[in-house]
Parts: C-alpha cells; structure tokens; sequence
C-alpha cells in the first residue's frame, strides 16, 4: 500500500503494535457498554414491576377492607337502607392512608358520595373532566380494577402528576368504591436507579480508559525496543552502503550475521557482497 509504504519502518512497527491494542480497548469498551445497559435496562424493569406490584397490592388490601366495611354496614339488619348507606359513606370518611390520601365512593351518575379531604363538596359532580374520569374509573371496576391517569396533585401545588388508582363495585347499591396514590416516587426511584446505571458506566469507562492508556504506554515501549532492533541494523547497513557509494567506505567492516531472521539474512548477503568488491578491487 502506498501509503503505508510512505511510513518509516518504525512508524509502521508502532503502528502494527497500537492498532490491536486501541481496537481491543474499543471493542470492550463496547461490549461493557452494552451489558452494563443490557442488565441495567432488565433491573429497571424488575424494579419497577416490583414498585407497581406493591403500589397495586396495598391499594387492593386497602379497598378490600373498605369493602368489608361497607357490606357490613348494608348487612346489618338493624338498620333501614337508607340509614346503612349513610352509615357506610361515614365510614369511608374516616378511612385515610398515607400524608393525605383518601377512600372515594361514587355512583353511576357521578355523585359524590364521600369526599373526606371536604365533605362539604359531596354531592353531585358538574366538573366534567371528573364525570370522564368517574366513569372511566368504574369500566376500571368491571375489569381488574386498576386504572392510571394524570391528575393534579395538591401535594405538589396542583402539577399534574401519575396517579394509580384501585376501584370495585358494590353492586346492590349501584356504588364504586376506590383509592388511588401518585406513582411520582416510583419515576423517581426508577430516575435515581438509571443515574446509578449511568454511573457505574462511567466508571467503568474511566477503568477501560485509564488500562487502556497504560497498555499503550506499556506498548509503546516494547514497540520501540522491538523497533530499534530492526532499524539500527537496517540504518548500518544503510550507511555502510552510503560510504561504499561515496567511495570512502570501509570493505573491512562487517555485519552481525548471527542468527536465523531476516536482518542475520540480510548481514550475511550484506558481506558477502562486499568480500565480493575486496576481491573485485585487489
């Protein structure tokens, strides 16, 4: 190759030690990239399988024994239905979880029936952005009970925030009965978790870097070692050839023919040669 050809023997020497050397380092530096990101990518999912698995879990315990207390309010034959109703919305009133969560309970025509943040705002619901999800919220009932949506958080001075939310039916009574927790925490143990992703690859390719640099440098030296073993013969011969040219070359000297690699075959041909023009001369 010319190019290639261009280059001092040296330099191709060098070359030919520090190409494998980078290329190695590349191609781990790549495949540790990709595993770290491969187990990364599966652990986040584990985690947050795990998170909206507990999330879930104690929405649907808590709604259970909400439930409970409801059907124990409207079997108890003390009580007219009307009275067990009321008695069963004072209730769920009562029942709080968490910093400020509360249990809901609605009908199909979208009327509040306990609201414990303010009773006051019990009663039927005009907001239409409730009625949807009111009624989105009882298909939820139908199926397996779950539903995510966004709605504002008044924790977070109203930003709309993930919401996850546990609903069931009772069905005498034609009520759906709920709760629901802001899943924020969970995007920020999954956020905190990926940045800890982030981190071990950067340590990891500060690692590859800094073993990277010291095997170049190791390379580099054995490269020159081997190198001059190669050029200080090759620039002898080189000289002794320019003298000869020059006519004040000395056809007493000799070059090292011991060996069996190429620069021994090039010494032994080499003085040949000149005992040859010796005895050209003479």
């Amino acid at each position: 190759m010319p190019l290639i050809r261009a280059l001092r023997i040296r330099t191709r020497l060098l070359i030919g030690v520090l190409v494998p050397v980078l290329l190695t380092a590349g191609a781990i530096a790549w495949i540790t990239v990709v595993e770290i990101n491969a187990n990364g990518q599966a652990e986040l999912e584990r985690l947050e399988a795990e998170l909206f698995a507990a999330k879930k879990q104690g929405l649907r315990d808590l709604i259970e024994a909400v439930n409970d207390v409801v059907e124990e309010a409207k079997n108890n034959s003390s009580l007219s239905p009307e009275e067990a109703k009321n008695e069963a919305r004072k209730r769920i009133r009562t029942i709080s979880f968490g910093e400020s969560n509360y249990v809901f309970a609605y009908t199909r025509d979208v009327f509040n029936l306990a609201y414990a943040p303010n009773p006051d705002r019990e009663g039927p619901t005009t907001n239409p952005k409730v009625r949807r999800l009111v009624g989105d919220l009882f298909q939820a009932a139908s199926r397996d009970g779950f539903y995510q949506y966004e709605w504002p958080n008044p924790a977070s001075n109203g930003a709309i925030e993930p919401k996850l939310s546990y609903t069931t039916l009772v069905p005498d009574w034609g009520w759906m009965i709920g709760a629901g927790v802001y899943i924020t925490d969970i995007n920020r143990v999954l956020a905190a978790a990926e940045q800890d992703i982030d981190d071990t690859i950067s340590s990891a390719m500060l690692f590859i870097l800094i073993a990277t640099i010291g095997v170049v440098i190791v390379a580099l030296i054995v490269g020159l070692l081997i190198g001059r073993t190669v050029t200080v013969p090759l620039k002898k011969v080189s000289d002794t050839m320019q003298e000869i040219a020059n006519g004040d070359g000395d056809l007493r000297h000799r070059l090292p023919e011991d060996g069996s690699d190429e620069l021994a075959e090039l010494g032994r041909r080499f003085n040949q040669f000149v005992v040859k023009m010796q005895t050209t001369i003479r």
